[in-house]
């Protein structure tokens, strides 16, 4: 029963986490926040997949990419 309790408390934090996230990061953030924790998301997850996920539309997850790209181009 103890592991039960432990397992959904942290799905729930996890909910919760999410839930705030929408409501106090930009895209760009949560953007930025998933490369971070999974940096390789965009090789195995598709990308229709992942802009809904972070809900925001496949065209504005394409800016994003497409900035995030330059930036790194600048930075070498």
């Amino acid at each position: 029963m103890d592991v039960n309790r432990r397992l959904l408390e942290g799905y729930y934090t996890a909910l919760q986490n999410r839930i705030t996230s929408f409501q106090v990061q930009s895209a760009q953030e949560r953007y930025a926040e998933i490369l971070q924790e999974h940096p390789d998301i965009e090789e195995k997850v598709n990308l229709g997949h992942l802009a809904s996920y972070l809900g925001i539309s496949q065209e504005t997850l394409s800016r994003l990419r497409s900035r995030r790209k330059r930036r790194n181009r600048n930075l070498i």
